[in-house]
């Protein structure tokens, strides 16, 4: 199976990047975004300044992305 990926070009801090995700990951972090009320940038921008040392931007936004449907899916669950 081969992934497909999308492209976005984006300026974070002045900077420019070309971030490269699966399409899915880019629908749930629109997805994310509209449940807090922020544009999307915003949340790009929480996530790139929150990254662990030596973590890519496209690392750090999936694993954003996983750790919040699952802590969703925890609250649910309590």
């Amino acid at each position: 199976m081969t992934a497909t990926y999308e492209q976005r070009s984006l300026r974070l801090n002045g900077q420019r990047w070309c971030l490269r995700l699966e399409p899915e990951f880019w629908v749930m972090l629109e997805r994310i975004a509209r449940r807090e009320g922020e544009p999307l940038i915003r949340l790009i921008d929480r996530i790139n300044r929150h990254r662990g040392p030596g973590q890519g931007i496209s690392s750090a936004l999936r694993c954003f992305v996983i750790r919040y449907f699952a802590s969703q899916t925890k609250r649910r669950q309590s």
